[in-house]
């Protein structure tokens, strides 16, 4: 299986695209990971196309967020998650994560929010 953790910049914010054998299957966004200052990173997005999930490549995408975090010498990862969505909280908890707090109204909204982190 060939891994491409390919990388393009947009704003301050840091984009990844996930290939998979020649196949676009995924991105996540980060933030903060230039920031030399911060020692954590923000997830911002994270997503594994429809067509290509349940193939464990969400487990693959973490593992080179990780890597390239730490190659930027962050220690802690963390993401937000809506409160009502147990299979991203399951899926998160399962790479390490844990709950650290929750949160309303993130957005202008009235949903509910868990910030997840996990040390590197």
């Amino acid at each position: 299986m060939e891994v491409l953790f390919k990388p393009y910049k947009e704003d301050k914010s840091e984009e990844f695209l996930l290939y998979i054998d020649g196949k676009h299957v995924g991105e996540v966004g980060l933030d903060d990971i230039f920031n030399d200052r911060k020692k954590s990173v923000y997830i911002h997005t994270l997503e594994i196309y429809y067509y290509h999930r349940g193939k464990g490549y969400s487990k693959i995408l973490m593992e080179e967020i990780e890597k390239y975090a730490k190659s930027r010498n962050k220690t802690k990862l963390r993401l937000g998650v809506e409160e009502d969505n147990p299979i991203a909280i399951k899926l998160y908890q399962s790479f390490g994560f844990t709950i650290k707090e929750k949160i309303t109204d993130i957005d202008d909204t009235d949903d509910e929010f868990f910030i997840m982190t996990k040390r590197l």
